[in-house]
């Protein structure tokens, strides 16, 4: 089976560092683990 990643989340970030450590902890707990986190 391919691993690869093919799912992403894109999380846009503009001057949110106080929302930013949950969002990411967030997806961090999800139980789909194969994505890759993308922060712009």
């Amino acid at each position: 089976m391919n691993n690869s990643v093919k799912t992403a989340v894109i999380v846009v970030n503009y001057n949110g560092r106080g929302f930013l450590d949950r969002c990411l902890d967030s997806l961090r707990c999800q139980t789909f683990s194969h994505f890759q986190i993308i922060v712009v």
